[in-house]
């Protein structure tokens, strides 16, 4: 399957990157709010298959 390849499992590095132009900061939530990384793993985590709906059905 391809489509993790739209989401990788470092899109979160990615994301912090291409926010900070690869700058020090202080505190991951001055880059990037908790619901955003909550958002992007369960993202990742759906298209992984470790949902964990999904692996309770199994």
């Amino acid at each position: 399957m391809l489509a993790n390849r739209r989401a990788p499992p470092d899109k979160i590095l990615q994301e912090v990157y291409k926010r900070t132009g690869d700058k020090p900061f202080a505190n991951i939530d001055d880059v990037i709010s908790p619901q955003e990384l909550a958002a992007l793993s369960e993202s990742y985590k759906r298209i992984a298959g470790y949902d964990k709906e999904k692996l309770k059905a199994r």
